[in-house]
């Protein structure tokens, strides 16, 4: 039973990894047609609002959440679905999305080391591996002959640690049992919440011109705000924040296979190389789990 739920939360989570790996080209056409990235933020937690409430009742049978989970609920929504997209979003402003990427993904060595410090958690030498793994084959992503601008690397690099905030503390939710639709139908009314908020702070709005990019804001909520996210999420609740940090690194070889197949950027030796050490590194985790759990 233990190595049948092990292998669900790595499937989820991989799966979770693929569609958030797909959403950069979708978030490349939404900005073409006027969406800045604070909108799109808002806009795909406002619209996956009502899909994922008729979800959870459907599911769940309700949308009832405990008193203490609501704070706890908020800060997992503020740091994972409002200032990690909005930060990595800004980064593309000044830095490709590639490069982006080298910084972001500092999370799964910040997650390791963030559960180690806060809650204890062993370091063995097999995780430890599969995190520089991860790393060496993320930065591998990286073209040499790209200038990094401090401002986007910055922007990129604290998106990361927020990320990282974010894995640790889904990892450690206590109140699990309202079901993950419900408990994704709360993180969007809170995302949507704080995000609306930012948008008023800064001044403006942003919205789609044409019906056609309605269409694709739809379709990007769709696919990250409840498929992604309610994958990730219960992913996570099954094999734990380091595991899944780790597992998500098969995003940006996601992101390279799009480029690759959809607008025929050839694979540098590089881009395939790092792209067999975060496999390798994804392979090794789920075995040494399996193994030690069985």
């Amino acid at each position: 039973m233990e190595r049948k739920k092990l292998f669900k939360g790595y499937l989820f989570v991989i799966l979770s990894a693929v569609i958030y790996g797909m959403s950069p080209l979708m978030a490349r056409g939404i900005y073409a047609m006027g969406v800045d990235p604070k909108s799109l933020v808002f806009l795909r937690n406002l619209i996956s609002v009502p899909l994922l409430f008729c979800l959870a009742l459907y599911k769940n049978k309700s949308v009832r959440i405990e008193a203490r989970a609501a704070p706890y609920t908020a800060f997992i929504a503020l740091m994972g679905c409002c200032v990690t997209p909005l930060l990595l979003f800004s980064s593309y402003n000044y830095i490709s999305a590639g490069t982006a990427e080298v910084f972001h993904f500092i999370y799964p060595a910040a997650v390791v080391l963030g559960e180690f410090m806060l809650f204890k958690s062993r370091i063995t030498a097999g995780r430890m591996l599969s995190v520089l793994l991860c790393i060496a084959g993320v930065a591998l992503f990286y073209s040499p002959g790209n200038d990094i601008n401090v401002m986007g690397g910055m922007l990129a690099l604290l998106s990361g640690f927020a990320y990282a905030v974010y894995i640790i503390s889904l990892s450690g939710f206590k109140y699990r049992d309202m079901g993950g639709f419900t408990f994704s139908f709360y993180i969007a009314v809170f995302s949507s919440v704080i995000m609306l908020l930012a948008c008023l702070i800064a001044g403006n709005i942003t919205y789609p011109v044409s019906a056609a990019g309605w269409l694709l804001v739809l379709l990007f909520a769709v696919m990250t705000n409840i498929a992604a996210l309610v994958l990730f999420q219960e992913g996570t609740f099954l094999i734990g924040g380091s595991g899944a940090a780790i597992l998500g690194t098969l995003e940006p070889v996601t992101s390279i296979l799009v480029d690759l197949i959809i607008f025929n950027i050839a694979m540098t030796a590089l881009n395939f190389a790092g792209s067999l050490l975060v496999i390798a590194a994804s392979i090794l985790i789920a075995v040494l789990d399996m193994k030690t759990k069985a």
